[in-house]
């Protein structure tokens, strides 16, 4: 049997010697890690490119075997789909699979190509186009929410908070291809941006469960501010979540310029007005 190994080593012994062993026995042509942290590993793996299809067979390997580490996540993705996604400039691929990202590759397994610039610089004006757009209203219903603060309306003013929020999360999904994801809950909104810009997590509590908690509570205001008459926010709550907000809508500011910056430097001629 032709033996592998990792190209870069998380720093876990046992997790290194679980990946050790699926790529050697599994059909897995390279595995991109997606975090930063030293103590959370978010992976990718891409199977063989011969391999056409996603075997669930792999997935029951891998639940098992990765069920003790609450640190690591992973998802699973062909070799074709991840080349197609990355042609056709999906900005979310083509920022994550990249030659930096990479722990493992298996003998012969070439990287996917980049799209072409052209591709690259359309995908990411529309994105500027999109997210310009869903953060204006965003911006919107936050200064709904404060004008119901102010005039003691804490109700409706956390369903203006839920709106907030949500339209600041969606105005990143157009980036991964994600824009038809139909639904209001926040936590799984949140769930789809971890990955992409993990800097805009934490606003409402650093403690991730804390925040999913807060998460939750706008969620709740979405139906029953204004369909349940019993409903009721104290002001302490509104403003924390009011709080929340604005903390979440700056670090979304900070993380698209971010992007820009990054993405621009790349390409020329793209000049973009925040």
């Amino acid at each position: 049997m032709e033996r592998t190994s990792l190209l870069t080593a998380p720093k876990n012994n046992r997790l290194c010697q679980i990946l050790d062993l699926m790529t050697n026995v599994m059909p897995i042509g390279i595995i991109f890690n997606l975090s930063k942290k030293t103590d959370f590993f978010d992976l990718m793996l891409v199977l063989d490119e011969h391999c056409t299809y996603a075997s669930k067979g792999i997935d029951i390997l891998m639940e098992p075997a990765l069920l003790n580490f609450s640190n690591c996540v992973y998802s699973l993705h062909t070799f074709s789909s991840i080349h197609q996604q990355i042609q056709a400039g999906n900005l979310f691929y083509c920022t994550v699979c990249v030659p930096q990202n990479v722990i493992y590759r298996k003998d012969k397994v070439t990287l996917h190509a980049p799209c072409s610039p052209h591709v690259f610089k359309q995908q990411v004006l529309s994105y500027h186009r999109t997210f310009k757009k869903e953060m204006d209203k965003a911006m919107q219903f936050l200064k709904g929410a404060v004008w119901y603060i102010e005039h003691q309306i804490f109700g409706l003013a956390t369903f203006m908070l839920h709106q907030a929020t949500e339209l600041t999360y969606r105005a990143f999904l157009s980036a991964l291809g994600s824009s038809v994801i139909k639904t209001h809950d926040l936590n799984k909104l949140r769930k789809h941006l971890n990955r992409f810009v993990p800097q805009i997590l934490g606003a409402f509590d650093e403690d991730e469960v804390k925040e999913t908690r807060l998460l939750g509570l706008l969620e709740k205001a979405y139906c029953d501010a204004r369909y349940n008459e019993l409903y009721q926010v104290s002001k302490d709550r509104a403003s924390k979540l009011l709080q929340g907000v604005k903390r979440l809508q700056e670090r979304a500011m900070v993380a698209y310029k971010e992007q820009f910056f990054r993405w621009s430097s790349n390409l020329s001629g793209l000049e973009i007005e925040f």
